[in-house]
Parts: C-alpha cells; structure tokens; sequence
C-alpha cells in the first residue's frame, strides 16, 4: 500500500502511477521554463517522446489526461476580445475580434477561443488575419471551445509587418445549438 499523504490512501503503486503521471511532467514544465517561453503545443510535442519512455517502462499514466486542454493551458496568451450571446451567431458567420494592438512584429501568432460559460459552446471553422481590408493569414480547422476544449488553437504568420496598418480577426463561428455563450479571445505571438 502506497501512502501519498494522511489524508488519501492509494492502494497500488498502478493507481498511484495514474495519479501523479502526466502531472508530473506538467509541474516539471511550469516549475522549470521561464514563463515568456513556456508553450503548450512545444510542451505537447515533446510529452510524445516521454510518453513512449513510459510506456516502455510500462509506468501507467493518465491517458485521458494528455490531451485534455483546459483554460490554464493557455495562461501565456493575452485577452484582445470577447463573445457573449449578443455576439455569437445562430448560424456560420464571419465575426470579426479586434487585436488590441497585439500585432506588433511579424511572425506567428497563436489566437485561441476560450469558453467561459453558458448553456451553448461555440463552434469555430476558421480563423484569418487581415491587414486593414487585405487577409494576410487564415487557419482553417474544425474548433470547439465549450465545457471541453477541442482544436482551439489557430496558428497565424504574418510574413512582416505594416506599421501603418489596422490588424484585425476574422473568425468564421456559430453558437452550438444556441447562441447562449461566453468566451475570451486570446493571443500569444511566437505561437
């Protein structure tokens, strides 16, 4: 019997291993990066490695744990916007987010929906980048940003920057089953 701490009691080292794996690598990576260089898709790709090393280990981790996105995954991003029922459509339509003057240079830019509440999640398709009138990126995946979070990081490179110009966002969304949502748009350049 393992004993974690007086006030839980596990029974096997197996459930303990679901316990503290991945958490482990997740506390090591928030405990040991430099928070301006810390990035959930980098810390992603290089949990595929470790996670082979358990398994060959045969360390039994929470696999339903590794790919589960929630709100703190994204704590380096910068709100620039919003949506709430006012602003979310029934149907697909084109909604354009302000960047807040977060496009400073160029180079790629990660823009991620965030649920916060509500009875509806939001669906997502695409998400471009213009230039005053002028689409200068676009990222085309399906999205879902509700109580999970599924495919909420849209990539953006913009080959340089115009000083001179207005940068804004252009989401292509609906409200899922309803129009009854919450959210936050963020950013994070350096993707």
């Amino acid at each position: 019997m393992v004993v974690v701490n007086e006030g839980e009691w596990i029974p096997t080292v197996e459930s303990m291993e679901l316990k503290i794996y991945p958490r482990l690598a997740a506390y090591a990576e928030v405990g040991w990066t430099l928070k301006g260089n810390m990035e959930f898709g980098s810390f992603q790709e290089r949990m595929r490695t470790q996670l082979k090393r358990w398994g060959i280990q045969k360390i039994g981790y929470a696999k339903d744990l590794v790919k589960k996105l929630s709100a703190q995954d994204f704590f380096n991003h910068v709100e620039i916007d919003h949506w709430d029922p006012r602003t979310t459509p029934f149907d697909w339509e084109e909604v354009t987010y302000s960047t807040n003057g977060r496009i400073t240079t160029g180079g790629e830019y990660e823009v991620v929906f965030l649920y916060q509440g509500g009875a509806h999640a939001l669906d997502i398709s695409e998400v471009a980048l213009f230039e005053d009138d002028r689409q200068v990126a676009i990222d085309r995946h399906t999205g879902f940003s509700g109580k999970t979070l599924k495919g909420i990081e849209y990539k953006l490179i913009l080959p340089e920057i115009n000083p001179n110009a207005i940068y804004t966002l252009r989401a292509r969304i609906k409200g899922s089953e309803g129009t009854n949502s919450h959210g936050v748009v963020k950013i994070r350049a350096g993707g």
